[in-house]
Parts: structure tokens; sequence; C-alpha cells
């Protein structure tokens, strides 16, 4: 839970997504895109001892991977990038949030 550059980025999660803990910024975090209707968010799993995970939420109170899915992107940007989406439309579904939650492992 540290934060040693003090920009509410824990060192963790700038750890896994390979940005620089020692400097206070908040660019390269993933940011949620709405594609074809679909709520998505794209990440780079680039620490092999972290497990990714994206879950989402309609009240921001209950999270869970059953409503999210892995989309095919051919020739990703950069390599490696993995893009996940929320099942449905969201024209049906209201409000709609994504997270990307990372744990290390033991």
């Amino acid at each position: 839970t540290a934060d040693w550059d003090h920009d509410e980025l824990e060192n963790l999660l700038e750890y896994a997504l390979q940005l620089d803990a020692k400097a206070a910024y908040t660019s390269g975090l993933p940011l949620p895109v709405v594609l074809n209707d679909h709520l998505t968010l794209s990440y780079v799993p680039t620490a092999a001892d972290i497990t990714y995970s994206v879950e989402s939420s309609t009240d921001l109170a209950t999270w869970s991977t059953d409503d999210v899915e892995l989309v095919t992107i051919a020739d990703p940007q950069p390599p490696g990038r993995l893009t996940f989406r929320y099942k449905h439309p969201l024209s049906t579904a209201g409000k709609v949030f994504l997270r990307l939650k990372m744990t290390r492992m033991p």
C-alpha cells in the first residue's frame, strides 16, 4: 500500500503497469473506452509475479468477473496488450464500471 511518490497510486499498481514509482504522474494508467456500445479496458500485463483481472460493477459495491470477457484484437498495439469488455451493451446495461485488479503472487 506504499506510495513513495505521493501520486495516490500504490507502488504495486505502478510496478504491475511498469510505471515509475518514484515519479509523481498518472499517465500510463489504463482508461476505459466505449467501443461498439461496450465498455472496454485494455492493459499490458508486464509482471510475471502479478495476477491481473478485470472486474465489473453496476453499483461500485459488488465486483465480479462474471460479466467481463476477453476481446480478441488482431495485432494489438503495443504487443501483448489485452482488451476486456463488459459483455452487455451499454444501451441496455445502464451504469457500468470496470476496474483492473492486481494481486502479487507469493
